[in-house]
């Protein structure tokens, strides 16, 4: 995996700096790596051990001080709490999982917040990994500043766990909202079956490459002010048909068929505060990436 790119925004790491990735999935793991080679100390927690046996291999590097980076496992947040109390940054990666039908995403946010202000608590920065899904029944050009839909039940969903963040007594707090993560095993063209219908192919797509997510997050661990929300996302916006087109075409595949036009443009969600402080993102050009995928992707960490 590439290390971020280094930014005018960033300042140097804190070296006694511990930051805790809660949630050490597909995006956490290769989290605390990166976090662990730019210096910070860090604590990644998982459900399972397998789980955790993988964070121990990925979380190693000969620049990373590996002596310092702690992994623990948990299988629920009120176990987290004496290894978490020690914790200077959080970094909530916890997956929603609305799609699955749960609904204590808020609860559990809600239950880490109110560990983040006892009194033993050593927290100074939480980031919480959120979702441009966030912005669902919006269209047009949408930023941070956009009003949400609260009659969409996912969204209320989203903005509550956001909210208890936000509320939280913590010196810094920002929202990351991502958009549709990417890259390595998660190719593009495998999200959809050879049945699929690729619906609103006019509309635009929301991506970002998981390096580019990553990076946004060292950036802000690293800020002296972090604004409390702010996107993620590629500042490339092709319609869904030309993305899905080169996808399929970068693995072989036939385009699975596209749906005819039915509807109002959807949503094309703006990184505006990335793009006004020069972020470079490693995956500027959704298109040319499945060109590029090779090069990009030579850790498969």
């Amino acid at each position: 995996m590439a290390v971020p790119n280094s930014n005018s925004m960033t300042s140097p790491v804190d070296k006694a700096a511990t930051v805790a990735v809660i949630g050490a999935g597909w995006l956490g793991r290769p989290l605390a790596s990166a976090l662990a080679q730019a210096g910070y100390n860090v604590i990644a927690t998982s459900r399972t051990e397998q789980k955790c046996e993988q964070l121990r291999q990925s979380i190693t590097s000969p620049t990373a001080r590996t002596n310092a980076v702690q992994v623990s496992v948990v299988d629920a947040p009120h176990l987290l709490n004496d290894v978490l109390l020690t914790a200077s940054h959080w970094v909530i990666c916890i997956p929603p999982g609305i799609r699955h039908g749960r609904t204590n995403y808020p609860a559990q946010i809600e239950a880490l917040m109110q560990l983040a202000q006892t009194d033993r608590c050593a927290l100074q920065q939480i980031v919480l990994i959120s979702s441009t899904a966030v912005y669902n029944g919006l269209s047009g050009v949408v930023d941070e500043h956009a009003e949400l839909d609260m009659s969409d039940d996912k969204v209320a969903l989203l903005a509550s766990a956001e909210k208890s963040v936000l509320k939280a007594h913590v010196a810094q707090k920002t929202v990351l909202r991502l958009a549709g993560l990417f890259g390595y095993e998660r190719q593009p063209a495998r999200f959809f079956s050879n049945k699929s219908t690729v619906d609103n192919p006019d509309s635009v797509v929301n991506m970002i490459h998981r390096d580019d997510a990553i990076g946004l997050i060292v950036a802000l661990l690293a800020m002296d002010s972090a604004p409390e929300v702010v996107n993620g996302v590629c500042p490339h916006h092709p319609t869904r048909k030309a993305f899905y087109q080169t996808a399929f075409a970068s693995v072989g595949r036939n385009p699975v068929a596209f749906a005819p036009w039915q509807g109002p443009l959807t949503k094309c969600v703006a990184s505006r505060y990335f793009n006004e402080h020069n972020f470079k993102f490693n995956v500027n050009d959704l298109l040319n990436y499945f060109s590029q995928q090779k090069i990009l992707e030579t850790d498969h960490a």
